[in-house]
């Protein structure tokens, strides 16, 4: 993490890669004396292991040169870059073509594209964060990069440090690669493969908003895969998200409990103990995890439950899709698999590739402020209504360049899919889209999210695709409300395999009725009428319904969202007995879900960690 002493992080890298490297090479001269028929094999991994090695000392030398401040650093790593990365395509595709009719060589092959994909991972993790940095304008280095770019490139060296020493502790436990070149005749007949056991895979889009998508309503075209998916699979249409705040709402995905039960309360570390990722785990799915936001780590516990889970801090869409692509490839997915993958873009600030080359000809048009946090920070934590001083172009302005964010989300979604349908891992497989949480662009008053629990935060698509369970049909939608908290547990009941507690409960999202536990949200942030972020705010839906209430300072709103879908209209004076009824459901639903919380460990107490990565990602200051 940020903060590691850099030097130590680099050194073990190169030492992992330069180990790796001479068992290879090794390995490679064993083979050369065995049989010289594997000479196309020996050639690419000599080419590859060189080629890539040279790269990365391109890459620190434009790196020393950008922090020393060298003139005209920035172009030229910005123009070596686009080379680097035709190059470790290149060693890819060589990689790629290696005939791997024998096992063993499709695993030296596997080897020498995680091995380029490693480094064409590194390269675009840089090149995001140093864009970011010439393009958010008037914006403190900690929102726009999130740490130094030498931080990040430290962070990212460790982890890919860690999964090139996996491979060499395999390298030397089996030493298949000498193997692999050996001679024919290695093994027998290629066997017909056995019907595939079933997938899960699950890709939760960090702070895509439903009316973001084509499925929701949104006219722009700007996310034709995820479209495609909706059309030829499952919409579920008023779908709520436990919570505003991205560590609060997965923790009650991850668990099928509310905020509170779940202890995911302001700055609390979550009560992972819950977690059903290890019930997946015990019905036989093979987990594995990918976050590219830092707050879902193992270090706050969501790794709980997985066989494998890797958490970046904060690559764009292209480095994951690099990490699952290349994971995949070397290591396999074994069957039945759960796959969780967390992707960031859409999070502001809100700075795609797609964004940067105009930005880089024409600039912010002018008098528009380009990073929230600039609007957040000067407005909504100094109590002040921000669409008073901030224009309403201005946030037309942020939306469409959030919407580029999600367009360019949706374009490597599409490639993603795209390899594991190359890779066989569709077939009889369950693809799920959704999101932890939305954003909004002043039509309450803020900006961002965590604040407040109207609509256009809480309300997140759901897709469905591909192998649906019973009850579901392609090319239908689901109108009944539900809650993302139902997902687990009712993914779990479907495979045979029902939660107990209050997830257990939690299990009816494929039945054509809507949830018969509480639809709740939970977040921490601001009253009514926008004059402090002190409020504890809980919202509840039954039907068209919808009840939010601020519990520090007993005031509540009430909505009816078929007539009133901004939420504009409060109802709660003219329909009392039911917004009464609502607060104490709400304050019933506080006191026995902190009760539960306690009976199985999970009493609160605060996490250095957690909010030292909220202040990170500018959650506080």
């Amino acid at each position: 993490m940020p903060g590691t002493p850099r030097p130590r992080r680099t050194t073990a890298l190169l030492l992992a890669l330069t180990i790796l490297a001479a068992l290879l090479l090794f390995a490679d001269l064993r083979a050369r004396e065995a049989d010289k028929g594997a000479q196309p094999a020996l050639e690419t991994a000599e080419d590859v292991i060189g080629g890539v090695r040279a790269l990365r000392e391109e890459l620190n030398r434009d790196l020393a040169a950008m922090r020393a401040r060298t003139p005209g650093a920035h172009s030229l790593f910005r123009n070596n870059h686009r080379d680097r990365i035709m190059k470790l395509s290149a060693f890819e595709g060589r990689a790629g073509a290696l005939q791997a009719g024998d096992p063993e060589i499709a695993k030296m092959r596997a080897l020498l594209i995680r091995y380029a994909g490693l480094q064409m991972s590194m390269e675009l993790t840089l090149r995001s964060c140093y864009e970011s940095l010439l393009f958010s304008v008037g914006a403190p280095m900690e929102n726009s990069c999130y740490g130094t770019a030498l931080d990040l490139l430290a962070h990212d060296a460790a982890d890919m440090g860690a999964d090139i020493a996996s491979l060499r502790k395999k390298l030397e436990g089996e030493s298949w690669f000498a193997k692999a070149v050996a001679g024919p005749g290695r093994t027998g007949a290629p066997q017909p493969e056995p019907r595939r056991a079933p997938g899960i895979i699950l890709v939760l889009v960090d702070t895509l908003r439903a009316d973001a998508l084509g499925a929701y309503g949104a006219r722009t075209g700007e996310t034709p895969f995820l479209d495609r998916l909706a059309r030829e699979g499952v919409v579920f249409e008023s779908v709520t998200a436990p919570s505003a705040v991205t560590h609060i709402s997965i923790a009650s995905l991850f668990s099928g409990a509310d905020p509170y039960e779940a202890n995911a309360e302001a700055f609390s570390q979550w009560n992972s103990g819950i977690s059903l990722i290890k019930n997946f785990h015990d019905a036989g799915f093979f987990t594995i995890g990918f976050s590219a936001n830092s707050i879902i780590s193992s270090e706050n516990k969501f790794e709980t439950g997985f066989d494998f889970f890797r958490d970046r801090f904060w690559p764009p869409a292209p480095v994951m899709v690099n990490e699952v692509r290349s994971h995949v490839q070397a290591f396999g997915l074994p069957r039945p698999f759960f796959l969780y993958l967390q992707l960031i873009d859409p999070h502001d600030p809100y700075f795609s590739p797609d964004t940067v080359p105009d930005l880089a000809r024409n600039g912010r048009p002018a008098g528009m402020i380009a990073d929230p946090n600039f609007i957040h920070i000067n407005y909504a934590e100094k109590g002040l209504d921000a669409r008073n001083a901030v224009k309403p172009e201005n946030a037309a302005y942020l939306k469409a360049l959030y919407m580029q964010e999600v367009a360019f989300t949706d374009r490597w979604l599409g490639h993603l899919f795209e390899i594991l349908d190359a890779e066989g891992y569709l077939d009889n497989t369950l693809v799920i889209i959704t999101a932890d949480h939305g954003e909004q662009f002043l039509e309450h008053g803020h900006v961002k999210h965590t604040s407040m629990l109207f609509q256009e935060l809480v309300h997140v698509p759901m897709i469905m695709w591909g192998a649906l369970p019973p009850g579901l049909e392609a090319g239908s939608r689901v109108p009944e409300p539900h809650s993302l908290m139902e997902l687990l547990p009712s993914l779990l009941a479907w495979q045979g395999a029902p939660p107990k507690g209050a997830a257990g409960r939690r299990t009816t999202l494929f039945s054509g009725r809507e949830s018969a536990a509480p639809i709740a949200s939970v977040t921490w942030g601001a009253r009514f009428d926008l004059s402090k972020l002190d409020a504890e705010l809980i919202a509840m839906r039954r039907g068209n319904m919808k009840f939010i209430f601020d519990a520090v300072h007993d005031e509540f709103r009430l909505f009816d969202l078929a007539s009133d879908p901004g939420e504009r209209n409060d109802l709660s004076e003219s329909m009392p007995a039911r917004a009464s009824a609502f607060r104490d459901e709400a304050l019933a639903l506080r006191k026995s879900s902190r009760a539960a919380s306690k009976r199985h460990g999970g009493a609160s107490k605060s996490s250095r960690s957690l909010k030292h990565h909220l202040k990170t990602l500018g959650y506080m200051h």
